[in-house]
């Protein structure tokens, strides 16, 4: 909507040789939307959604979505592949949950290291979502990273705020530096690694 794509990323997840849990990505699709169909453009996602993860073998309760856009969208998954699909929203706060398991920090109200969380890290949600990705890379649990979403990962911009927490620039910003453009593959990814965390994949 809003002349962005709608892109499907799919991941698998699990112990490398070593030991280490990774996420190995396949590729990264722009469902096409035809403006000459009957159905409308979410009906056109949600079948598109239901074939695909028929043909990959991914059950619906495996499948997370953006819920920022209009919730005819969520309807209209539900109806075409079940109610346990996942929404995931862009807004609100950063998570409690640990940034990663060796990143601490001294709690002067508790008198002792803890782990660090994302509300204490980042500002926003949209920003711990992106983070995720970006420290999943340092520590090297990434494979098959697609080129184009790195791209997009490159181009975002981000500055420190109040308690030195990280930050995203907004997508308009982030569109108008980039000639219109948007950071759709990027935004797509970062939902498939938030559905992989959901569903255990830890950092």
């Amino acid at each position: 909507f809003g002349g962005d794509d709608c892109v499907r990323t799919w991941l698998e997840f699990g112990q490398s040789v070593e030991g280490e849990q990774v996420i190995a990505f396949g590729d990264q699709v722009v469902i096409p939307i035809l403006l000459s169909s009957a159905d409308s453009p979410e009906k056109q996602i949600a079948k598109y959604a239901k074939k695909d993860c028929a043909n990959l073998g991914i059950p619906s309760a495996n499948v997370f979505f953006d819920a920022g856009m209009f919730a005819t969208l969520a309807v209209e998954m539900a109806r075409e592949m079940d109610t346990d699909i996942n929404a995931v929203n862009f807004g609100g706060t950063a998570t409690e949950r640990p940034v990663s398991r060796d990143m601490l920090i001294y709690d002067e109200k508790e008198r002792r290291r803890r782990l660090k969380t994302w509300y204490e890290h980042v500002s926003k949600y949209v920003t711990e979502l992106w983070f995720v990705v970006r420290l999943a890379a340092q520590c090297k649990q990434l494979r098959q990273f697609p080129r184009a979403a790195a791209e997009e990962f490159g181009r975002r911009q981000w500055a420190y705020v109040t308690q030195n927490r990280y930050e995203l620039e907004t997508k308009d910003d982030y569109k108008l530096r980039n000639g219109g453009e948007s950071p759709n593959r990027a935004d797509s990814l970062v939902i498939a690694v938030e559905g992989a965390r959901r569903l255990g994949f830890t950092i």
